[in-house]
């Protein structure tokens, strides 16, 4: 092995059958899906813009005061459905968003400990006895 293949070694981290995706991909599914949202919600219902994306995003977030939305006026049963459709496959989408971010993040986070433990060759020469002089530790001259 050659000293550029130690500096890269790495030991093996086992993360078989995971998916990982980049934050940013994650963050950004998580937006279109609240927009998209969003723009079925205005198509169904009288609200603004910003209404159905705080709807959506108090919906997805589990925080639950999107109620009040829905109980402000006479919401047709179509609305309630969709908005249920929605919120379900939401949850799952979010989910599963959360849980690849966790492995990334773990896997990430494996990789510099690795890194930080991993032990270099030290360039101090073993001296064995009756190789050659040996300084004498305890004269006084």
């Amino acid at each position: 092995m050659d000293s550029k293949d130690d500096d890269d070694w790495m030991p093996p981290i086992d993360v078989a059958g995971s998916i990982l995706a980049p934050l940013g991909l994650c963050l950004m599914i998580m937006f279109i899906y609240i927009i998209l949202g969003s723009l079925v919600l205005i198509r169904l219902e009288p609200w603004s813009f910003i209404d159905c994306c705080f709807f959506c995003f108090m919906s997805l977030s589990t925080i639950n005061l999107s109620d009040s939305l829905i109980y402000r006026g006479n919401v047709n049963n179509l609305t309630i459905w969709i908005a249920s459709m929605y919120i379900l496959t939401g949850l799952a989408l979010t989910a599963m968003c959360f849980n690849i971010l966790h492995e990334e993040l773990l896997k990430r986070l494996k990789k510099q400990i690795m890194k930080g433990l991993r032990i270099k060759k030290d360039p101090v020469k073993v001296v064995k006895p009756g190789d050659g002089p040996s300084p004498d530790l305890f004269s006084t001259s």
